[in-house]
């Protein structure tokens, strides 16, 4: 996915091109393209972004996989993004938002829960070790252009997943609590999306109308006008279904 975001200039903008092939943009996403909330995780916005993330990826998940097994592992991966993108849809304004940061914390919460359950965190040396990997990663949300609310929300599903699915975790009715936990944190983070007020007040329409022309322009011509007809209503104007 990085190469037909960075090096295919098909609307003019690295930002529109990385819309179009599936970044998290939030009046799409409110549109009908409910995906983004996990294709987020496959765009990256430069070469060193994807780097960073895919050592982590590497490092955690060769730790992880063997701990949790294939199917777990990436229950964790795949559902802590889906927490970080509810988040950010929950509480975010128009932002386009990559990355797959938010499983990435996910996975950071379940080996926090593996070294737990397995009395490592015993060990001094391990907890100082934690406490520096925690403070590091929290000073990195404090820098530019960084998706806070998808790590938040990645990290408590992570959290919670993690405790849920632990093969070595004996106490069946904390898992059990701990998935009841992780589904009413999606259905209270769907009430607040659903509740809030839907109009959004910064209208791109020029990165709209590239976008659903791009659609159109490769075949999509009756998905792109279901999509203007639905973003009219969202900013509550009569505009984009005239030109799909």
């Amino acid at each position: 996915m990085f190469v037909p975001v960075h090096l295919l200039d098909l609307t003019g903008s690295t930002a529109e091109n990385a819309i179009l092939f599936g970044a998290y943009y939030r009046p799409f996403v409110l549109a009908g393209e409910w995906w983004r909330l996990l294709s987020m995780g496959l765009i990256h916005g430069s070469f060193m972004h994807l780097a960073v993330n895919m050592f982590s990826l590497y490092n955690l998940g060769s730790v992880l996989e063997k701990a949790y097994g294939t199917v777990r592992y990436l229950i964790i991966l795949v559902l802590s993004t889906l927490c970080g993108g509810l988040l950010t849809l929950a509480c975010s304004t128009n932002a386009v938002t990559v990355g797959l940061s938010g499983g990435l914390y996910g996975l950071m919460a379940s080996w926090f829960v593996l070294l737990g359950v397995r009395g490592a965190l015993k060990d001094p040396y391990m907890r100082s070790s934690i406490f520096r990997i925690l403070m590091i990663n929290l000073m990195i949300n404090f820098m530019p252009n960084i998706g806070v609310l998808a790590h938040l929300g990645g990290f408590a599903g992570g959290l919670l997943l993690g405790i849920a699915l632990s093969p070595d975790l004996a106490a069946s009715s904390l898992k059990r609590n701990s998935m009841i936990s992780f589904i009413m944190l999606v259905i209270l983070l769907g009430a607040r999306i659903h509740y809030r007020p839907a109009r959004i007040q910064e209208m791109y329409l020029g990165t709209d109308i590239k976008v659903l022309s791009m659609y159109s322009r490769y075949g999509l011509s009756a998905h792109a006008h279901r999509m203007a007809v639905r973003l009219d209503a969202l900013y509550d104007i009569n505009y984009l279904k005239n030109m799909f």
